[in-house]
Formats: C-alpha cells, structure tokens, sequence
C-alpha cells in the first residue's frame, strides 16, 4: 500500500454513509501537500444487472470498466460525484474524533 484513502472535510461523510456506523473510527490527519482528489463515483464500474422474468443476471462490462476508470484516474468528476483523497505515507495522526 502506498496511499491512504481520506476525506478533505467531515462534511464529505454525506457521501460516504457506510462510515459513519459504529465500527469504524474516524482521525483527523496532517498531510503534506499535494492531494490527489478523486470521484470515487467512478470505481463502481464493470458490472451490469438486470432481472427478467423472475431471473437474475450479472455482467461483467469491459469497456465501461476501462472508461470509468480512466475518469477515476485523470481525476474528472461525475455528475454524482463521491469525493475522496488518496495521501501518500507518511501522515500524523493529529486526534481521533468522536461521532
């Protein structure tokens, strides 16, 4: 691993429900300049569903793959964007906050 996944503020967790539940623990982090921000929107990519007639079917999509993922990377932003920071090591932990 050579990058952490964080938030830029404790407002971005409207866009991340799932970490707000009990077993998560939530730092405030020092970080050295530049971030990376990413639409995390994007990482959804490469399945399709569908039910027909009573029958699930799940589909694996390639090209949908690749292109969200090229937005993912050269850090475009959807229209439903889910903000997040990828912050390379070293970082100081400054406090654990309370929910």
């Amino acid at each position: 691993m050579t990058s952490l996944f964080a938030l830029k503020s404790l407002d971005d967790l409207q866009y991340w429900p799932e970490l707000t539940s009990k077993e998560y623990s939530i730092f405030q982090l020092e970080v050295e300049e530049p971030l990376v921000e990413l639409d995390a929107y994007f990482l959804n990519a490469g399945l399709s569903q569908s039910v027909q007639n009573e029958n699930f079917y799940q589909a694996f999509l390639p090209d949908e793959n690749w292109d969200k993922a090229l937005n993912y990377w050269s850090g475009k932003f959807s229209g439903n964007p889910k903000p997040e920071l990828l912050i390379p090591f070293l970082v100081k932990v400054l406090d654990k906050l309370e929910k």
